[in-house]
């Protein structure tokens, strides 16, 4: 042992507080294992909460610069234009016998619909589809009149916007009268309802 190893000692003793005489007494097995816990319990939380919050902190810096680089930009998303079928009034100068109206009838039409006017004009009459019991899922039906002296008219049935019909087609794709299309009464959507059930 040197000089310098020499003082250290000294030192150290000068700052320990038991004397070198003095002879601890032992500890019960249960104190000393309570004093490990405790001092192995309190190290490890207090070096444990800065690594959490450097990692939460880096989880948000993260996510966040994952969503500014996902949103940058791009447009927004826009919707598909509506879907469209067209059909056609019947020609004025075409005169037909009616069949009675039946349920089991109306519901061997090829098409059939319900919808909303939303438009008429001097070429056409447009429906909004809010269900369709057969034959399309387009969200508009636009009616073509045959010619401009053909009116919004079908058997009687005044096609007027905001109205709300019941409408049904041939395979030809002309609308038909007698009774199978029509506003939507109470009597003509419960015959809807029993010749489309579902």
């Amino acid at each position: 042992m040197n000089d310098s190893d020499a003082d250290l000692r000294a030192r150290l003793a000068a700052l320990d507080p038991m004397p070198p005489s003095a002879v601890p007494e032992p500890l019960a097995r249960e104190r000393a294992e309570q004093i490990l816990e405790a001092a192995m319990t309190e190290s490890r939380s207090t070096r444990r909460r800065p690594l959490l919050l450097a990692a939460a902190a880096a989880a948000v810096l993260v996510a966040g610069t994952g969503a500014a680089l996902l949103t940058g930009d791009d447009p927004a998303p826009t919707a598909d234009p509506p879907t469209a079928l067209e059909l056609a009034l019947p020609a004025p100068d075409v005169s037909a016998s009616c069949v009675e109206f039946r349920v089991e009838y109306l519901a061997d039409m090829p098409t059939a619909f319900a919808g909303t006017v939303t438009d008429i004009s001097d070429a056409a009459v447009t429906f909004d589809v809010e269900r369709w019991y057969t034959g399309g899922s387009a969200d508009v039906v636009i009616v073509a009149k045959v010619d401009s002296t053909t009116s919004a008219v079908l058997d009687a049935v005044t096609f007027a916007a905001g109205g709300e019909y019941l409408v049904t087609a041939s395979e030809e794709g002309v609308l038909n009268g007698c009774g199978f299309s029509g506003p939507a009464s109470p009597e003509l959507t419960a015959a809807f309802a029993e010749a489309f059930p579902g």
